[in-house]
């Protein structure tokens, strides 16, 4: 998964993690039906994840994932193997703890549940007290190929 954002924070294709890349495969190669996911959540991490999940998610005061509904409002249209979030996604404003971010991922659930998709950020960035991570329209892209 690749991820960009105005303000520096972009990543590149990554990783798919091992439940999402199962649940494609068998849908496309055992006939098994695929469940819709009717939404993503957006987290921050400050150490790298893995295909099995991992990583360590960001703690910085105030932080919770970001919501993103899966629907051609929210993401552009797919081609040539990639959709972009079409919408800007700002995270909530750095209290007095902040954090060091290194990657991004789309999570099935608001906390917990199971990373999808990552990538890293080309280059990590400090949030401290005040600071809001926000990524632009159309700047974080999925891509499979």
């Amino acid at each position: 998964m690749r991820f960009m954002a105005a303000a520096g924070m972009i990543c590149f294709a990554y990783g798919i993690g091992q439940t999402e890349a199962n649940l494609l495969l068998t849908a496309r190669f055992n006939g098994a039906a695929l469940a819709v996911q009717a939404s993503y959540y957006l987290g921050l991490f400050t150490a790298t994840p893995s295909d099995t999940g991992g990583g360590t998610e960001t703690v910085y005061t105030n932080y919770l994932r970001i919501l993103i509904t899966n629907n051609v409002t929210n993401y552009a249209t797919v081609s040539a193997g990639a959709v972009n979030v079409a919408t800007v996604t700002t995270f909530a404003t750095c209290g007095a703890t902040g954090a060091t971010l290194t990657q991004a991922g789309l999570f099935t659930l608001s906390s917990a549940g199971v990373l999808a998709y990552w990538g890293d950020l080309t280059a990590s960035q400090v949030i401290a007290n005040g600071n809001t991570p926000s990524f632009a329209a159309n700047s974080i892209t999925v891509q499979m190929v």
